[in-house]
């Protein structure tokens, strides 16, 4: 299967306090950025993918900024992205008001 280079994804900046549809590389060097992090953790979202900073479940600090999804609280920013069967990240399902619904920043 033929995967895209750029992905379609939303971005949930919790910095800025902002959900918007953003085009990524299809890379964990393009991801990591907009999450501040080094390495990713992901949390299955009905056939989507919540993309965390690793740190974010562990370190709660208010040295950055926090949201809660689905009543669940996390540092930093997430991004959703659609995930296929082998693992690999895809276009995003869900839409910006679907996610918009279910989180509130801190």
């Amino acid at each position: 299967m033929h995967l895209p280079k750029v992905i379609t994804g939303i971005l949930i900046d919790s910095t800025k306090k902002e959900i918007n549809v953003i085009q990524v590389e299809n890379t964990l060097r393009a991801i990591c950025p907009l999450l501040d992090c080094k390495k990713i953790i992901e949390l299955k979202l009905d056939g989507n993918t919540l993309c965390l900073d690793e740190q974010g479940l562990l370190d709660q600090s208010l040295d950055k900024k926090h949201f809660r999804f689905f009543e669940i609280q996390f540092k930093g920013n997430g991004l959703v992205l659609g995930k296929i069967k082998n693992g690999e990240f895809t276009n995003v399902s869900k839409s910006v008001a679907w996610v918009s619904e279910r989180v509130t920043f801190l």
